[in-house]
């Protein structure tokens, strides 16, 4: 298997309803759980597909967590991620994810 991941740190208070990825393949699929950093228990927020908006669980970032995005570039040699976007309920955009965030991961 070979995926992108990014680990994002969301300012504590901030609530995220939805994530959408910009890259080279819009078929390639991504999955947004958030992780309890105490216990390293992962909890499914939504998946979707690149160049697609998720609106996902809603999502309010604490001290004790944080959000990974994992992107299944297993079945493309596109594998191009540019970046992407964390929105709130109200999809106004509060956080970038640069393209650098993505660490390859080929278990």
């Amino acid at each position: 298997m070979q995926e992108l991941v990014a680990i994002l740190e969301v300012p504590a208070g901030t609530t995220i309803g939805s994530t959408i990825l910009y890259g080279e393949d819009t078929s390639v699929t991504f999955s947004v759980y958030s992780v309890d950093l105490t216990t390293g228990t992962p909890t499914l927020l939504g998946s979707g597909t690149v160049g697609t908006s998720l609106d996902h669980t809603d999502y309010t970032a604490s001290l004790t967590d944080y959000l990974v995005l994992i992107v299944d570039v297993a079945s493309t040699t596109a594998d191009t991620i540019y970046g992407g976007v964390l929105s709130d309920a109200t999809a106004t955009q509060v956080q970038r994810v640069s393209p650098a965030a993505f660490l390859a991961n080929d278990d």
